[in-house]
C-alpha cells in the first residue's frame, strides 16, 4: 500500500472527485458498511485539456457500483431496440411487457434509493427488510435478462454457425478448452500426466 501511494505521489495523479454517491462499496447484507475503493487516477496534463467527471453508478446486484468516466456532456441518445413482429401474436404479450419494464425500472431505482439512504446513515431494521425484498427482485429481474442474452447468442450461431468457418472455428476452440481436462485428483493426489 505504501509503494502504491509512493507511486501515486510521483507521478502526480490525482482522483476525480465523484459524483452521484459518495462510495463504490458496500457491504450487500446489511447495507451499514461502505468505502470507496475503486477510483480512476488521472494525470494532471489530461485534466488540463478534457472536462472529465467521475460518476457512481447504480450498483444492481454486485457489491460494487461500476464508475464512469465522462468526458464530455453529448447525449448520445436512446439506444436502438429491436423487436420481432411474431411477438405480437401472443396476447399476453403486451400487458406482461409492460408490467416487466415498469418492475424493471422501478426496482433499479428503489435500491439506488436504499443504497443512498444507507450511505447517509443506519437503516432501520424494517428498511433493511425492504432493501433486502427490492434487491431479491432485482437478483431475479437480472437472472431473466441474462437468459435473454444467452437466447441471444444462439440467435447468432444459428445465423453465423457453420456458415462462417472462422466464426465456427473459434467457438469449436473455446468450448475444446472449456471441456479440456488437464488434470485429476484422486484421493487428494493430482497426476497431471497421462499414465
Amino acid at each position: 500500500m505504501k509503494d502504491f501511494n509512493e507511486f501515486i505521489d510521483k507521478l502526480k495523479l490525482s482522483d476525480l472527485p465523484m459524483l452521484g454517491r459518495q462510495f463504490t462499496w458496500c457491504y450487500a447484507i446489511d447495507g451499514e458498511r461502505c468505502s470507496r475503493i475503486d477510483r480512476f487516477l488521472l494525470d494532471s496534463r489530461w485534466l488540463e485539456k478534457f472536462s472529465f467527471k467521475q460518476w457512481g453508478l447504480p450498483r444492481s446486484i454486485s457489491d460494487h457500483c461500476p464508475i464512469l468516466l465522462k468526458g464530455d456532456e453529448r447525449d448520445w441518445g436512446l439506444k436502438p431496440f429491436k423487436f420481432l413482429n411474431p411477438w405480437l401474436s401472443y396476447p399476453t404479450f403486451m400487458p406482461e411487457v409492460k408490467q416487466l419494464w415498469e418492475n424493471d425500472q422501478s426496482v433499479e431505482e428503489e435500491v439506488h434509493d436504499w443504497d443512498l439512504k444507507a450511505e447517509s446513515r443506519t437503516l432501520a431494521d424494517v428498511e433493511l427488510r425492504k432493501c433486502r425484498e427490492a434487491r431479491s427482485l432485482m437478483w431475479k429481474l437480472s437472472k431473466d435478462k441474462e437468459r435473454l442474452w444467452l437466447q441471444k447468442s444462439r440467435m447468432l450461431w444459428a445465423r453465423n454457425g457453420d456458415k462462417n468457418t472462422r466464426f465456427f472455428h473459434l467457438m469449436a476452440s473455446r468450448r475444446q478448452m472449456k471441456n479440456m481436462l488437464d488434470s485429476i485428483c484422486v484421493e487428494e493426489v493430482t497426476f497431471e500426466d497421462p499414465f
